[in-house]
């Protein structure tokens, strides 16, 4: 009898005493047995610790770390860091899994033998939620090559696929991948590392993660100068894309990251209170740069305004505030 490999299922928990229950019995109810479940309460200051606990004492499988808050990014790498299974699955705290999620992901792997496999994704909106609403799904049933998955990422909706929730990783994959902390768009800042790990990409188009929209998300949020982080994901992906030779990715996302970082630049330079993101910026170009130079897209005196800012910021400053009242 062949044995069933262990599944480690990691759970951020933060601020959501309404929704654990929900969550965690959807992982309690899973048809497949053989689990891990670490949770990870990041210093939340609700009800969630005594939860957790009370969960923790009713079946040996779970695990609880109790720290003090440092973020998402953190909680998950506490769990990747603990994690015995040869299968790893991301939950967030206030989503839920269908029963057989895990089941029809293992099997999933077992008819294509494939390097990752994902999901499609059930949106709920909680009452009164007022963001963006999903898009249609583009995903299918299918097994995707790299290059495939690579195409996928040029077209609209590609987030379904760089999100860290809906998906089984084998555990190698995960090796020396952790989530940057104190940064949000923290999914965007690994998916490309570990796509490139990937030969083949199982996916399965049955929405077997329920994902929760709610006003205090970071995607119904809307733009804010935490935004700017993703500069510092895209710009990685840059030096992915120059790496691995995905030519016309890596064209696609350089103009789309210069566009944003001179958007983002013009709002929150000045922005003294949260200086730090304008820094990230500014440090993002060292992986960006080479994309940016040789892109026949990006006009000349941009590269050069870029360049400028890459080799001396401060210099960059006084010549933009310059310029700025020179225009005013």
């Amino acid at each position: 009898m062949q044995r069933e490999p262990l599944v480690s299922v990691i759970v951020p928990v933060y601020k959501v005493e309404k929704y654990l229950p929900q969550c965690l019995d959807s992982i309690l109810r899973q048809t497949y047995r053989r689990l891990e479940i670490i949770l990870v309460e990041d210093g939340s200051p609700d009800r969630c610790g005594a939860i957790c606990d009370a969960y923790a004492a009713a079946d040996d499988r779970i695990r609880v770390i109790h720290q003090e808050n440092r973020g998402l990014s953190a909680a998950r790498n506490v769990g990747l860091e603990l994690a015995a299974g040869e299968y790893v699955f991301f939950l967030d705290s206030d989503d839920w899994i269908l029963d057989s999620t895990i089941q029809k992901m293992l099997d999933r792997y077992e008819e294509t033998d494939a390097d990752l496999v994902l999901c499609d994704i059930r949106p709920f909106y909680e009452a009164g939620y007022s963001g963006p609403e999903k898009q249609s799904s583009p995903l299918k049933t299918e097994v995707l090559s790299q290059q495939q998955l690579i195409e996928r990422l040029m077209q609209e909706a590609a987030w379904y696929y760089c999100v860290a929730w809906n998906k089984l990783y084998r555990r190698g994959l995960l090796d020396a991948i952790r989530f940057p902390v104190d940064h949000i768009h923290e999914d965007e800042a690994v998916a490309h590392r570990i796509f490139e790990k990937c030969q083949t990409i199982a996916v399965l188009a049955e929405p077997l993660y329920c994902y929760r929209q709610t006003n205090s998300g970071i995607m119904a949020a809307g733009e804010s100068v935490k935004s700017t982080d993703v500069l510092s994901a895209i710009a990685d992906r840059l030096s992915c894309a120059r790496a691995n030779c995905w030519k016309a990715y890596e064209k696609q996302l350089v103009v789309y990251y210069e566009g944003k970082f001179w958007e983002w630049y013009h709002r929150f330079s000045e922005d003294e209170e949260n200086r730090k993101y304008t820094r990230r910026m500014e440090r993002s170009l060292a992986q960006a740069l080479p994309s940016v130079l040789r892109s026949s897209r990006i006009c000349v005196s941009h590269k050069i305004y870029l360049t400028l800012l890459r080799l001396d910021p401060k210099l960059f400053r006084a010549v933009y505030r310059g310029i700025r009242k020179i225009k005013s």
